[in-house]
């Protein structure tokens, strides 16, 4: 039935609140050495409710979630700017989950280091 403004009442629907598993005990911070090549940076985990990926290195790196990573292309990590400062930051939780692999890749030369915390 409209009111006297044309407008219709509609019926809220109920609100549902979503519970994720949480694990026992978070991995251990982890350095990867990320290459020129497409390199795992996290396996698919079903069980992963957070992580967090933090380029230490002086180059770009890219991330791909599910693929092969590609340079120049995927969710980029800017460099570290100094000692105090590390660099780009991917952070994955409730807001955004994603559980399966995460591969990076750079367009440098020799290693390039990121810190992975995973739980």
């Amino acid at each position: 039935m409209a009111g006297e403004d044309g407008m219709r009442a509609v019926k809220a629907l109920p609100h549902r609140q979503v519970t994720l598993p949480r694990p026992s005990t978070a991995s251990a911070p982890n350095t990867v050495n990320v290459t020129a090549s497409s390199t795992a940076i996290l396996a698919a985990n079903s069980d992963r409710v957070y992580a967090l990926i933090v380029n230490y290195s002086d180059t770009l790196v890219w991330l791909a979630l599910g693929n092969d990573a590609v340079a120049s292309k995927g969710i980029p990590l800017a460099p570290r700017v100094d000692a105090d400062n590390p660099g780009g930051q991917f952070e994955i939780d409730a807001t955004n989950m994603f559980t399966g692999a995460i591969n990076g890749i750079h367009g440098g030369t020799g290693n390039k280091a990121v810190v992975v915390q995973e739980c």
